[in-house]
């Protein structure tokens, strides 16, 4: 492959407040702003700022989650605007989000060895013993002990649940 593996161009999402009947302008809020970068293969991207900046919001557009305002996303040269749901979700299982916090991001009644492979029961067909491996090696993986795989989030501390959600996110090899 010659180009990027991810280039965005001029993303830019807005919110609406509210649209009033009277009113001629409807206020918005300007959550992403004419972002552009490019992610060549086997490079990582890493996005910081302060709370409230845009970043999760561009997240949610690189998945698709949300649409943007105007601007592309383009995955190895094709534009993930129109992609159909089968191609969107087998594109998804490449690229996967680690969210800043683990608190909201981890379900509270699964197991640590559930939340790991839960993604992996949305794409692949493994069995519970293969499952069961996957979750011990990736455990280790992010530097924790596998009889942490049957505890739950709330026994955890914030930095292991931070790790269990690196750990979510490089289930499936993206």
């Amino acid at each position: 492959m010659s180009g990027p593996l991810l280039k965005v161009e001029n993303l830019t999402k807005h919110y609406a407040l509210g649209a009033g009947i009277f009113k001629k302008r409807i206020p918005v809020v300007r959550a992403v702003e004419d972002v552009s970068f490019s992610v060549q293969a086997g490079e990582t991207l890493c996005i910081v700022g302060e709370s409230g900046c845009g970043k999760s919001t561009v997240a949610r557009l690189l998945m698709r989650l949300a649409e943007p305002t105007s601007g592309r996303v383009l995955i190895e040269g094709t534009d993930i605007a129109g992609l159909k749901k089968d191609a969107l979700r087998s594109w998804r299982r490449r690229m996967q989000m680690v969210f800043q916090d683990p608190y909201s991001s981890l379900n509270p009644r699964l197991t640590a060895g559930q939340i790991i492979t839960e993604p992996v029961e949305n794409f692949e067909r493994l069995g519970r013993r293969q499952r069961q491996v996957l979750a011990v090696e990736l455990l280790r993986k992010v530097g924790m002990s596998p009889d942490m795989m049957h505890r739950l989030p709330s026994e955890l501390s914030g930095g292991q649940r931070q790790r269990l959600g690196i750990a979510r996110a490089l289930a499936l090899n993206p």
